[in-house]
């Protein structure tokens, strides 16, 4: 069973922030692009296993109030910012370098005009290339493939319409996640045709040419939301949503073969029932080894790490990452350090609305300071280092 010990919390203090997206520029090293009206990045770093400092804010775009945001990096000192303009007309995208905890910006490029889009993430396919998927009102789910050279960005074709019929409305919270670097991706979103579904479809690259594959719907749940997707290898990956029961949003896990050009349900289940959870975030470490976090119906915030052996998912202790509240609608993220640690960053309730960063490691090692102080739906919560 796999156990969480946190490290103590970084609490910024600048700016009341939300929609995180923090990936990995290696060595320790992270940046992470949300909003605050506009798009922004700071470049986070943690050093002796858990210390986090974080540079100064830099604001991607002054003229966009955003609401959906991604990016991805490509090296070590580049990363692309995608985003939408808050009242839903167009998508766009931005390279920036990396220098330190400086950001230099190249030119804004549209990726897509008139989309009214409720979501867009964007992947790495290479060290000079990625491929953005978002969603239209009037098209559906859409995929595009740029390249980068210096700080200008070159957008190839049309962006292509995915699996059109396949359900009807405007997809929600669209994110696209790596199975084969550079050839082969998942696509997550939730739809309706013609209750709420959560979607998974593959699509594969060839250079700049983008092709789908197959599509399949998981539940049918009423009110089926807040999907999070992580690869685990080739051949699986695992996604975590909350769908609606009575007066809760329980938090339910699939795990997907991904081993073909069409995602299959491998197995699934809930984890919890009685305790509405929200604000979901989701990294894989390994193969058989993922971390969830969300907040839960007192507005806490708690992680648990399940692990997986041929196929069956065993759940594990959960612990407080924060025991304060966390802002509704303003989002968790967590990015992986190596295959034990990972960093986690929330808009802090108890910090003014501010992001607060911590190092979580699984096993919990020195990082343990506390004993098991409550239960959650069963199993024991550890409380470490005060938070």
């Amino acid at each position: 069973m796999a156990i969480i010990g946190y490290g103590s919390k970084y609490n910024t203090s600048s700016s009341v922030n939300s929609s995180p997206n923090l990936k990995s520029l290696g060595g320790g090293k992270f940046i992470n692009f949300f909003r605050n009206g506009n798009p922004i990045a700071q470049i986070v770093t943690v050093s002796s296993e858990t210390v986090v400092t974080y540079g100064a804010e830099t604001v991607i775009d002054n003229t966009i109030s955003t609401l959906y945001l991604s990016c991805t990096v490509l090296s070590s000192s580049l990363v692309v910012f995608t985003y939408n303009n808050s009242d839903g007309t167009d998508f766009y995208a931005i390279a920036g370098s990396i220098s330190g905890n400086t950001i230099t910006l190249g030119s804004r490029v549209t990726v897509s005009t008139g989309t009214n889009g409720s979501g867009v993430d964007i992947s790495k396919v290479s060290s000079n290339s990625a491929v953005i998927a978002f969603s239209r009102q009037t098209g559906g789910v859409n995929a595009r493939v740029l390249t980068v050279s210096g700080l200008t960005i070159t957008l190839y074709t049309a962006a292509l319409q995915l699996w059109s019929g396949s359900f009807t409305g405007l997809p929600w919270d669209v994110q696209i996640s790596e199975i084969d670097l550079g050839t082969k991706y998942l696509v997550t979103f939730y739809g309706y045709n013609p209750d709420y579904y959560i979607y998974t479809g593959i699509i594969t690259l060839s250079g700049t040419t983008v092709s789908q594959g197959g599509i399949t719907y998981i539940g049918g749940y009423t009110v089926a939301r807040n999907q999070r997707s992580t690869r685990l290898s080739s051949s699986k990956s695992v996604i975590v949503y909350t769908y609606r029961s009575g007066s809760y949003d329980i938090l339910k896990y699939h795990l997907l073969n991904t081993s073909t050009t069409t995602p299959s349900n491998v197995t699934s289940g809930n984890f919890n029932s009685g305790n509405t959870a929200a604000e979901i975030s989701l990294v894989g470490l390994s193969s058989s080894l993922f971390v969830v976090s969300f907040s839960s119906s007192t507005g806490k915030g708690i992680s648990f790490a399940p692990m997986v052996s041929s196929d069956v998912v065993t759940i594990g202790s959960s612990v407080y990452f924060n025991n304060t509240a966390i802002s509704s609608y303003q989002g968790t993220y967590m990015e992986a350090i190596n295959t034990n640690d990972f960093i986690l960053t929330y808009s802090d309730g108890g910090n003014s609305n501010y992001f607060t960063y911590i190092v979580g490691q699984i096993p919990p090692g020195k990082k343990i300071n506390g004993d098991i102080n409550s239960i959650w739906n069963g199993s024991p919560i550890v409380k470490y280092n005060g938070v």
